[in-house]
């Protein structure tokens, strides 16, 4: 089975993952001098010049050599002209420059590497910074951002997949076709291309929703939620209703997350949160209707633990669906490797 998956990681986390485990292979440049390492004014790391004077490490020569080194990785690499077969957009919610600043220093105080310790990011040959913003937030939230990134068109707070006609709440307004906007993953449909979603969040959290939803409220992910602000549910789809019945989520190839509660029915058990239910008004089985309706298009899998997602064919599967939580999935730092 082969994807092309535009894939949205909703991580809202731990960035110094596995900081822990590099302790242990990384050698710790200023282990006797971690006390004197921090604060203002600190007294720089000296070595042992070829004439028996003292010397600071980080001299011209050691910044020079550095230099020089990144001169040369850089002309090293070689532009990839080819056309793509596949697309990641792989987005880490909340990484601005100052969390990634405080997640660097993190990773330095742990290794020993202070300030010069560099993330994976900091590697990438080519980087770009973005200014976010939407159109009545200065800081917008990851609804109205993921219109934006995903859209390519800005819109209004807590909004998701139309224009800023629709404000929050706008029920009617949301229905509007000339005030919805088109995702990448229905550019890629159009294409026959395949796509689909990867989230630590809920399926229906706003940042993967950006991929296939048009709401005017990102909590409306199930009809409770309209429900419980006094809206039509007949009127409006929640979000959940829209990944599976609607295009382009009801084509998606993979879809992986959370939030199973979205998807199923009151009075029908969570098959892992003793005493929790489904939260639907409506009745529907979202799970079983994604279930006939990719089956109708192939071969479809529905997985929820880690076993069954390591055991499904996946030679054989051209749809697959994985819900993983009742809620939002665990950080990885507070994994249980049994599950």
């Amino acid at each position: 089975m082969r994807f092309f998956i535009p894939l949205l990681l909703l991580v809202a986390a731990a960035l110094a993952r596995n900081i822990d485990d590099e302790v242990h292979h990384k050698q710790n440049r200023f282990k006797d001098r971690d006390h004197l390492h921090i604060g203002a004014d600190a007294p720089p790391m000296m070595k042992l010049a070829a004439d028996g004077q003292l010397r600071a490490v980080e001299d011209s020569e050691y910044w020079n050599e550095k230099c020089q080194q990144e001169l040369k990785d850089q002309l090293a690499v070689t532009p990839i002209v080819s056309q793509a077969k596949n697309v990641i957009f792989f987005l880490a919610d909340g990484t601005g420059v100052a969390t990634l600043t405080a997640a660097r220093l993190l990773k330095g105080l742990r290794t020993g590497m202070y300030e010069q310790e560099r993330m994976a990011w900091d590697l990438f040959p080519y980087s770009s910074l973005i200014k976010t913003y939407n159109t009545n937030n200065q800081v917008t939230d990851s609804a109205a951002s993921a219109t934006a990134y995903l859209n390519g068109v800005k819109g209004n707070q807590a909004t998701i997949g139309v224009d800023a006609n629709v404000q929050r709440g706008d029920c009617q307004a949301m229905n509007v076709p000339e005030y919805r906007t088109q995702s990448l993953s229905k550019d890629f449909q159009d294409e026959n291309k395949s796509a689909g979603i990867v989230t630590m969040a809920r399926v229906t959290d706003a940042s993967p929703a950006g991929t296939y939803g048009h709401t005017a409220d990102r909590n409306w992910e199930s009809d409770s939620d309209i429900n419980d602000d006094g809206e039509d549910t007949e009127l409006c789809d929640d979000l959940a209703e829209q990944l599976v019945l609607n295009e382009p989520g009801s084509k998606f190839k993979v879809i992986l997350g959370g939030g199973r509660q979205k998807f199923l029915p009151e009075g029908v058990d969570d098959p892992e949160e003793e005493d929790q239910t489904g939260r639907r008004n409506d009745g529907k089985n979202l799970i079983d209707a994604w279930l006939e309706g990719s089956s109708s298009m192939g071969n479809a899998t529905y997985v929820w633990h880690k076993d069954d997602l390591l055991s499904f064919d996946a030679a054989s599967t051209n749809y697959l669906l994985g819900l993983f939580d009742y809620k939002d999935m665990s950080y990885a730092i507070d994994e249980d490797a049994s599950n």
